[in-house]
């Protein structure tokens, strides 16, 4: 009997053509199985990620407005001014006083336990560096403002709708009036009341769109930079469910002023920076920012 003689070079050819052929098949096959999982694998990152970021939202949003827990002023930070507002503010690009975004918005909110005290002497200048304020009935007479301390954020705001942010550089604990400095950061208002104004600590929060890197970027406190928490964002907006100048005073915010002659300094009678005199009705005006008291109307 003959023994084999092997495979030819023909045979072994074909075989290695057929193999090939099976094998590109094969891979055909797996390379869109490979490319679906990959896709999958980002697209359920991004929802984690945007699942976070709106985790967040939503807290801040839930506790902005939240006021002081004591004082003069105790309840919803909306009974004395705006918690929620269509701009940037305290933030390393503070975008001008009065200017409206669809697209950034900042949320004020008085953190559990923070310090408050309030003014103990009428103003302070525009240029003035230091507040005097009252001390604390909680902290010891060696140091009456134990719960301040430097880096804090302050709302100092009375029942007039006048508001000033500002972060607290220095604390000076002395007896008989302890000051907070505010340094570089000038005041908006000068007409704050000892009797009517408060000093509390607050958070500031702002998000924003930020178009040229396509991020949801947020800065958590005064001069704080922008970080951002959500990648690869097409658009963000922001709509406010409400009038923002409604046909008379509302049910909310400050008491409107009095009408009465000489009841305030800085304003006419019956005026002040949201509230505007039609006649003999008290109406809402413009924005502080506007210079000019007679385009309220």
């Amino acid at each position: 009997m003959r023994a084999s003689a092997g495979f030819s070079i023909v045979e072994l050819l074909v075989a290695a053509a057929i193999t090939m052929t099976i094998a590109a098949a094969a891979f055909a096959l797996t390379t869109p199985s490979q490319a679906a999982f990959q896709s999958r694998t980002e697209a359920a990152d991004l929802q984690q990620r945007l699942r976070v970021g709106a985790g967040a939202l939503v807290a801040d949003l839930t506790a902005a407005g939240s006021g002081p827990d004591r004082g003069p002023f105790s309840g919803p930070l909306l009974q004395a001014f705006a918690p929620v507002l269509p701009y940037r503010r305290g933030t390393t690009a503070d975008d001008p006083p009065g200017s409206y975004f669809s697209d950034r918005i900042t949320l004020v909110a008085v953190p559990p336990a923070a310090p408050s005290t309030t003014l103990a002497s009428g103003g302070p200048p525009l240029e003035a560096d230091w507040m005097a304020v009252s001390a604390q009935p909680q902290c010891p007479a060696a140091d009456p403002l134990c719960l301040f301390a430097p880096n804090v954020a302050v709302a100092l705001f009375d029942d007039s709708g006048a508001v000033d942010i500002v972060g607290v550089t220095a604390v000076d604990s002395s007896n008989p009036m302890p000051m907070l400095q505010h340094a570089d950061q000038r005041l908006a208002f000068t007409t704050y009341r000892p009797d009517a104004s408060v000093v509390v600590g607050v958070s500031t929060i702002t998000y924003a769109f930020d178009a040229s890197n396509a991020q949801l970027v947020v800065s958590n406190g005064l001069g704080a930079p922008n970080a951002p928490i959500v990648d690869n964002v097409v658009a963000v907006a922001f709509r406010y469910y409400g009038d923002p100048q409604p046909p008379g005073p509302s049910t909310y915010g400050p008491t409107p002023p009095s009408d009465e002659p000489g009841s305030s300094a800085s304003w006419p009678p019956g005026e002040n920076c949201v509230i505007a005199m039609a006649g003999e009705a008290q109406v809402r005006g413009c924005p502080c920012s506007t210079a000019d008291p007679a385009s309220w109307r």
